[in-house]
Parts: structure tokens; sequence; C-alpha cells
């Protein structure tokens, strides 16, 4: 979890993972220094081939192939996979929430996902996982990147809601008075980190350590780099996208 993990462009536009990049797979996690630009504008940023996949996000827990979405691209799901084709730029946006890319280094298939509080208590990871796995992928493979999204610091929830995400990690009995790096209470507000339950739900899917890279960006704090839900109160939001490779072919 450390920034030197991650790369940003001289101009800020953009953020990429060095683990990624030492796979070769193209792609970025775009800051509002983009203003209102859509995927067929930023995509020029880093490829000039490829063609773009998105979804209308509802903060569910589906997850679509390519092949599935309608042709105006509006197809309702939260996470994306790719169609064993070379060239597919799948993406997602967020304000807050984390955007998820993952990849298998040895097949080249990619898959992105939308994760608020509830994709995470429902677990929209593990079923992206699993449909990568319906495509061919074995988890051994798999790469992860938890990109920029809203710190402990800045994050409260409801009692109910720390709950669930608790349970989302089979953590059912947790005594909220012990120090955790999951939540903090502070002054009557709960406080979690997001992030950190993404990472325990993908260690319990079976992938690595060392496969999981996590941005330290906070989306609320960065203010110059990101919009966030929770500090403008606007609908404003910040695109990430990922390319998928031919490696085994």
């Amino acid at each position: 979890m450390k920034k030197n993990e991650w790369l940003i462009t001289k101009t800020n536009e953009y953020i990429q993972s060095r683990l990624f990049l030492k796979y070769k797979f193209n792609h970025a996690f775009y800051t509002r220094l983009n203003k209102s630009s859509k995927p067929n504008k930023l995509i020029k940023k880093i490829s000039n081939c490829c063609s773009i996949h998105q979804l209308n996000q509802v903060h569910s827990k589906k997850v679509i192939k390519t092949t599935e979405l309608n042709e105006f691209n509006l197809t309702q799901a939260d996470g994306i996979i790719s169609s064993n084709i070379k060239d597919q730029s799948l993406w997602i946006y967020t304000a807050d929430c984390i955007p998820i890319l993952i990849a298998d280094t040895k097949t080249g298939d990619v898959a992105a996902s939308h994760a608020g509080w509830k994709g995470v208590c429902n677990k929209i990871i593990k079923q992206t996982i699993e449909e990568l796995e319906l495509s061919g992928s074995e988890r051994k493979n798999l790469i992860v990147a938890l990109g920029p999204s809203i710190s402990l610091s800045k994050y409260t929830v409801k009692d109910d809601v720390l709950h669930l995400l608790l349970r989302s990690i089979n953590e059912k009995n947790i005594n909220l008075s012990i120090k955790s790096d999951l939540f903090k209470l502070k002054e009557g507000d709960i406080l979690v980190d997001l992030k950190k339950f993404a990472y325990k739900q993908l260690i319990k899917e079976g992938i690595t350590g060392e496969n999981i890279t996590v941005s330290n960006y906070c989306t609320f704090l960065d203010e110059e780099l990101f919009y966030s839900w929770r500090r403008d109160k606007m609908k404003l939001f910040q695109w990430s996208c990922i390319i998928s490779g031919n490696l085994n072919k």
C-alpha cells in the first residue's frame, strides 16, 4: 500500500499501477483534470486501437461479459470482463467508491468492477473472480489493483453498514471496542477503510498479497486530483479503464 507502487503522469491526468505495467497491461485511473472527458476521448491518452465497453452502474453485484452488452453500452451491472479478445477497453466510473481492475497474466483477459459499500457487502469481488474462472482464468494467475477511493479518515457509515461489511469477511462477532485496521470509532462516528475490506475479501478468495496493489490516494483528501461525492455533494466522477491482451497466443 505504498505510493511508489503507483505512477502518476507529469500532467497528473492519470495514475497507473507498476504491477500491471510489469505484466504489460495498459490501463489508467483518470483524475479530475480530465474534466468532462468521456471514454472515447480518454482512450486516446493510452491507446489508438481499442473497442470501448462500459456499463450503467447501479451498485449491484452483477458482472457481465462484453458480449452481453447492448449496442448502446447501457446494460445495468457493476462489473465487466473481456471476452478472450485483444484490445477491448473496459470502463468504470467512481467518485469515492473503489475502482477495481483485474488481469489474468496468462490469458490476457481483464475485468473492471465498481465497488462501494453495497458492492463490497454483496461480494462483487467474488462474483468477478468467479466469472473470470468461467472464462478460463485460474486464480493463481490473477493480479488486482484497487484504485483511488475514499479513505478511513473521511468515510463514515451507520452501525448496520459496518456489521454488513464485517459479515462480508466472516467477522460476525467482532468486538467494536477493540483496535482494528478495518474501522475506527471517533466522537460517535464509525469510520471504515473500504479498501481494506476489499483487500481481505481478495485474500479470502485465494489471491496472494503479492498479486494485489492498493492505491493510497484518497478521493476526499486529494482534492486537486479527484472528485468526491462525500466532499462535493455533486455527481461528478473519474473514469478507470483496462485493456485486454492476448498473452496466450
